[in-house]
């Protein structure tokens, strides 16, 4: 099969000098004075092996100078701070727009980001919490309601005419006691009347109440019949019934079966045990606060000093009891936190579809479907771009530091898609690295609309399927390092096939399965064996591993793969391993509690070492680099220590490390780079000027 050579979305390329990137004379890193066109509002793919140049390109050059010179142009300040930033070695870029740079690494990420906050849903949903969500009391579950002055009066006004009303204020509810001090305060006051476990009373002549009984006192502080012109009485009725009432207002309507109670709260107190509750504000939905994270584990949801047991205290929900039982169309934050994108978005959908059909549906705070309308409308295309790149599989409570560069890199994109810029260059860094070809093809369609949005794409790209269907192909090359940094080919993938050097054009020709080699036979080979692999959506997979073959876990994103392998068999057979090293003599070490949704492995006995190769970063700090994550560095140090000018100086392997305050460039401490704060813009990384890197 062969891939196809343009994509039917393909556009027409410009031809005027006005509508092009023109990189003039590029000689950064192992750039051969680089000159090369990239047409505007395309969608173009800078291909090669690896290490000949794309990201000296793209990112060194392209973004660098497109980021100095937008610093330049904006205030004084900036300007000045860009003025700190290594000139990109370029003599001329033309027609640049502002460059928008989609990489892969995340950056410093906090041990508490999840998807949902990374991804700016959770933004919304601390909003939509926290103004149309029903508060209910941690103690006992009852509904929490909060009432404005305004409306508890309008409410008392909208009563039939002529019915008979008591403004009664909440002083004891279910307390034993005599409460004798209570209703003498309340004399001293100037208060005549009392009800007392529901039958009114003169307090001249109050009841004995008894001790050892639990009482609920409300003193009378109005008594009214519904007519025109009561507002102003009521206005000043209702302002001192909250005010001795706590922040409750018992409203008694007389109807033709007796008295009707309504309780009316300005503040959040629970009316049933009396439990009063903080300002329900945002915050109290962000596990980022200490207003609104649980206690017990500050947020992270996990038991202290534990990777994978839940918190004991919120069961993983990460936030305090105000925050936990605040219920919005019948689900909590946590609930719907639980939630991957795709049903959250179903959910969502549903809620604005029964918001649409009553303003005043049941699960929502009453008269704010203006407040939640607009919310959720937001919050539907938000989620609506990010499963449109592909992470609908994605659940909001996951953690943050749990995705891949590529699931990164793709949040962005959405982000990107939800900005509606157009007019930028966005600069990307291999968006379909790990990808399926199902999801490669949908990443496509959005990496389409963006470019249709007016925007100009520059993609660092090796997957031929996105090269085929690219506007415009450029190809560094010819090899890596010193032999690459020239310009092999560019042009639309039919004008590649006129640059016979060109290794892409070829590629792009040649049937996909071609020089592939044949399968060996596995039906002979041991196995290993995970049986009942139940960890996050694995469904009791049993996976039969061929040993000594070259084995490939594949499907769509989000399918398991990563909760199959590394999340399942790896940490299994760590402990078997490590439990086959022990003495004879020594009992066998039973499987960890947690270990148990993982799976039963049998099969192991042969396998002596495990070497897991992930995409976490290299070394434990900022500072690590290939040198020192492979031992290399070590040896370079000694050879330094023990030349002639190194003993002369008294120099140990120790003088020559990036980590210790003896040998590292004290500008930087080791770093190499010196952070630039740009107050509301990005930080900057430049080049330490002291040791110059």
């Amino acid at each position: 099969m062969s891939l196809r050579k343009a994509s039917p979305e393909a556009k027409p390329i410009p031809t005027g000098t006005r509508e092009q990137i023109r990189v003039r004379g590029a000689r950064v890193h192992n750039l051969k004075n680089l000159d090369v066109e990239i047409p505007l509002e395309t969608l173009t793919v800078i291909t090669g092996v690896s290490g000949c140049g794309k990201s000296s390109l793209a990112y060194d050059t392209i973004f660098a100078e497109g980021r100095r010179v937008y610093l330049e142009s904006l205030s004084p300040r900036a300007g000045q701070l860009a003025g700190s930033l290594e000139q990109v070695d370029v003599d001329s870029i033309e027609g640049l727009p502002p460059p928008l740079s989609v990489a892969q690494h995340p950056g410093l990420i906090q041990r508490r980001s999840t998807v949902g906050t990374v991804t700016e849903v959770n933004d919304y949903l601390r909003i939509l919490y926290a103004r149309v969500g029903i508060p209910r009391c941690p103690d006992c579950g009852a509904v929490i309601a909060q009432s404005h002055p305004e409306e508890i009066i309008d409410r008392i006004l909208a009563i039939e005419s002529g019915r008979k009303v008591m403004l009664l204020a909440p002083l004891v509810r279910g307390k034993k006691g005599t409460h004798k001090e209570l209703l003498e305060n309340a004399i001293r006051e100037g208060f005549v009347r009392v009800r007392i476990d529901g039958e009114i009373h003169d307090l001249a002549s109050p009841p004995k109440l008894a001790k050892t009984k639990p009482h609920t006192i409300e003193l009378v502080i109005d008594r009214i019949i519904i007519k025109e012109g009561l507002r102003d009485r009521l206005q000043e009725s209702v302002h001192l019934t909250l005010k001795h009432g706590n922040g409750s207002c018992l409203i008694v309507v007389q109807n033709e079966k007796g008295w009707e109670d309504h309780l009316y709260s300005s503040r959040y107190v629970c009316t049933e045990c009396g439990l009063s509750l903080p300002e329900i504000e945002p915050r109290t939905f962000s596990f980022n606060s200490p207003y609104g994270a649980c206690a017990a584990c500050s947020g992270l949801g996990l038991s202290e000093g534990s990777d994978r047991e839940c918190c004991r205290e919120c069961g993983g929900d990460r936030l305090a009891p105000v925050g936990r039982k605040v219920r919005l169309g019948g689900r909590s934050l946590p609930e719907l936190s639980r939630l991957n994108l795709d049903e959250a978005g179903a959910q969502v959908d549903e809620w604005l579809s029964r918001l649409g059909n009553s303003p005043n549906a049941e699960g929502f705070k009453e008269g704010t479907s203006e407040i939640a309308v607009p919310l959720l409308r937001g919050l539907v295309e938000r989620l609506e771009y990010l499963r449109k790149v592909g992470l609908g599989y994605l659940t909001l409570d996951r953690s943050a530091v749990t995705l891949s560069g590529g699931e990164f890199q793709r949040v962005r994109l959405a982000e990107a898609l939800g900005n509606r810029l157009c007019g930028a260059c966005y600069i990307l860094d291999e968006p379909t690295s790990g990808l399926h070809p199902v999801d490669t093809d949908r990443l496509m369609n959005v990496l389409i609309e963006l470019r249709d949005q007016g925007n100009t794409l520059l993609i660092i790209e090796h997957d031929l399927n996105i090269a085929a269907r690219a506007d415009y192909l450029v190809e560094l090359g010819p090899g890596a390092g010193v032999q690459g940094g020239s310009l092999v080919a560019a042009g639309t993938p039919e004008e590649l096939q006129e640059y016979q050097e060109s290794i892409t054009a070829r590629s792009l020709n040649i049937d996909s399965r071609a020089g592939l080699s044949k399968n060996r036979d596995c039906s002979t080979a041991e196995k290993l064996v995970l049986a009942d692999a139940t960890l996050h959506n694995l469904k009791s997979i049993r996976l039969e591993i061929p040993l000594g073959r070259f084995v490939c876990v594949t499907g769509v994103s989000g399918s398991g793969k990563s909760s199959l392998v590394s999340g399942s068999l790896i940490p299994l057979l760590k402990h078997h391993v490590a439990d086959n090293f022990r003495p004879p003599q020594a009992s066998p070490q039973p499987l960890p509690e947690e270990y148990r949704s993982l799976g039963r492995l049998t099969g192991v006995e042969e396998i002596q070492r495990i070497v897991e190769v992930d995409q976490a970063p290299l070394g434990r700090n900022s500072r690590s680099n290939p040198a020192t994550a492979s031992g290399i560095w070590n040896e370079i140090r000694r050879l330094f220590a023990a030349t002639r000018e190194g003993r002369s100086r008294g120099f140990t392997a120790k003088d020559f490390s990036m980590l210790s305050p003896t040998g590292r460039c004290q500008t930087c401490r080791g770093l190499g780079t010196r952070r630039l704060s740009m107050d509301f813009l990005a930080d900057l990384e430049v080049t330490c000027t002291a040791c110059r890197g």
